[in-house]
């Protein structure tokens, strides 16, 4: 799944982060950003097969900088895919 739709991708996401949180089940968390990248990520796993990603974007948009939410779910493989088409297949 991929939508950019800003605030209400990342609001699902975040909601569901907190039930994750909530159930008592046991999830890893990660973020990153690094100068120079036009994208950052928060991502929770449950296990090698339950990823799920919020990626942040900046991109043109009319010629001026637009900031992006992008959320995807998958395996870590998958995940990595999705990211990589995003953010070096421009």
């Amino acid at each position: 799944m991929s939508e950019h739709y800003g605030a209400l991708t990342i609001k699902e996401w975040i909601e569901d982060l907190v039930s994750v949180a909530r159930s008592g089940r046991e999830f890893k968390t990660s973020a990153g950003a690094e100068p120079g990248r036009t994208y950052a990520y928060l991502e929770y796993h449950l296990s090698e097969e339950e990823h799920s990603i919020l990626l942040f974007r900046v991109e043109a948009d009319g010629g001026k900088p637009e900031v992006r939410a992008y959320r995807f779910e998958g395996t870590a493989e998958e995940i990595r895919e999705k990211v990589d088409a995003l953010t070096h297949d421009q």
